[in-house]
């Protein structure tokens, strides 16, 4: 199965948009536009292919939280785009599990620390609400009951299956080599990414695309390739590495790391 990979559009910004090349599926790992504008271009830019994304950050933007989830999946009914919100599918003999997966803030080992920098300087709370029930802010004890939850989910997926025939979609990384060189010193960093290699590590799936992050990462943990392909925010800051037409041939994946 070869799969089109790109995330970070923001749409938002402008006229993004990555390449058409040939492929089986098309995964989108969050931040294509805000609300429900990113499901509704992914259904009129591949109309003719079947479509995995998910929520990021951004989608959130200007409204709530659970509401913006709802109304995303209903833009996608009667169409080939998915969205998964700790959900998984199989397509082709492959099974897929999608999720933001936002963070526990905790990657630094000083998560109170990250927690209160992020709440003071982030948009995620200044311009998310958490309650289709009135007002409501989004919190970062929020955010990281949110990601406890996820991992749960993702864990239960990756042990109920075959992991090698397993891919993982999420918007925030899994793992400190997906951050900037400098993400150790950077308290901004736990907002960005969890620790999550000792789960990679246990269960080994085959492959983890992820978004959030303006820069792109390719790397592996021990058997499992992770791979983060933003485009940036265009005429603001693009990604200058951002590959339009990347596509991964899942079986010649699995072959080359037997």
């Amino acid at each position: 199965m070869r799969i089109h990979i790109f995330s970070d559009l923001h749409r938002e910004f402008g006229d993004a948009r990555p390449a058409t090349p040939e492929c089986d599926l098309v995964i989108a790992a969050g931040d294509i536009a805000t609300k429900t504008h990113g499901v509704k271009w992914l259904r009129g830019f591949f109309p003719d292919k079947p479509v995995l994304t998910i929520a990021g950050n951004h989608e959130f933007y200007g409204g709530n939280w659970p509401a913006i989830l709802t109304k995303m999946k209903e833009a996608a009914n009667d169409s080939q785009v998915r969205v998964l919100e700790n959900e998984s599918c199989e397509i082709n003999g492959w099974r897929f599990f999608g999720a933001t997966l936002w963070t526990d803030f905790a990657i630094s080992g000083r998560p109170a620390q990250a927690e209160a920098v992020a709440a003071d300087s982030m948009n995620d709370f200044k311009r998310i609400h958490n309650s289709d029930r009135g007002y409501c802010k989004l919190l970062p004890q929020h955010v990281r009951s949110e990601h406890l939850f996820s991992v749960c989910q993702l864990r239960d997926f990756l042990a109920a299956g075959d992991p090698r025939r397993s891919v993982v979609i999420t918007h925030h990384a899994p793992s400190s080599q997906s951050l900037r060189d400098n993400w150790a010193s950077d308290l901004l960093a736990p907002a960005y990414g969890s620790n999550l290699e000792p789960l990679i590590e246990e269960f080994q799936p085959l492959l983890w695309v992820h978004g959030h992050l303006h820069h792109s990462r390719d790397y592996w943990i021990r058997q499992t390739r992770v791979i983060c392909n933003p485009h940036g925010y265009i005429g603001v800051e693009p990604n200058p590495d951002f590959i339009p037409d990347l596509v991964m041939d899942l079986e010649e994946l699995d072959t080359a790391v037997q």
